[in-house]
């Protein structure tokens, strides 16, 4: 009955040119994501606001905050604009890129003031975050108590199974990494993280290596022991 009723959901939403988010919502919600992914499949508007949204959902690594990033610079009236803020808030926000997190919470609250997801980034807070010169030598610092510790982020993801693909990946090179679970905004994030150092410098010492071995950006951070 249930694989009936989206089959029927899934023929009359394919006669429109975009998707129908709500019913797009509804069956992701109910467990029908695969459903959703041959609508999309079908779509006739893959340039459409709709699509590029409903992709970004279904996406799950960070390839999704380049789908809404095209959102917003694309179409800012569209009408989930402030659910795709969200979403990259939370991302930014778990991989540690606090000014752009902040950013985004920023332009959420301005431009969508009675917003509902505002409830769930009110109560976040924000380190100071520096930006790194890549042609500057990182300064020395002396090494901090043991309470603290740095590590270098390799990724951030919303599939358990992707995180773990990376943590595969990072073990194989020889890397000491390990993987902790982040819930933001009401998304559990799966943070890749590599090694425990004393001071930030030992951290950077790898990051070029770290970055080269797994073709992407990371970034340090600070946590307790």
């Amino acid at each position: 009955m249930k694989a009936l009723l989206a089959f029927v959901l899934i023929s009359v939403l394919v006669t429109a040119q975009s998707p129908d988010i709500i019913q797009c919502l509804r069956l992701i919600e109910s467990g029908q994501s695969d459903s959703v992914l041959v609508l999309l499949q079908k779509s006739s508007a893959k340039d459409s606001p709709e699509y590029i949204f409903i992709d970004a959902i279904l996406t799950e690594d960070d390839k999704a905050a380049i789908k809404y990033e095209m959102l917003l610079n694309r179409f800012p009236s569209f009408a989930y604009i402030d659910a795709s803020l969200f979403r990259l808030h939370s991302y930014y926000y778990a991989l540690g890129s606090y000014n752009r997190a902040k950013e985004l919470a920023d332009n959420l609250k301005n431009r969508y003031p009675n917003s509902p997801y505002l409830k769930q980034i009110d109560k976040v807070e924000y380190s100071d975050e520096t930006a790194e010169s890549e042609d500057s030598a990182p300064e020395v610092q002396q090494p901090e108590t043991k309470q603290v510790y740095f590590s270098l982020q390799a990724g951030a993801f919303l599939n358990r199974q992707n995180a773990e693909r990376l943590l595969k990946a990072l073990a194989g090179k020889g890397f000491d990494s390990f993987l902790e679970e982040k819930e933001i905004g009401g998304s559990l994030f799966y943070i890749v993280l590599v090694g425990q150092f004393d001071t930030e410098v030992e951290a950077l010492n790898i990051k070029k290596r770290v970055e080269s071995e797994t073709k992407t950006e990371s970034k340090v951070v600070k946590a307790n022991r």
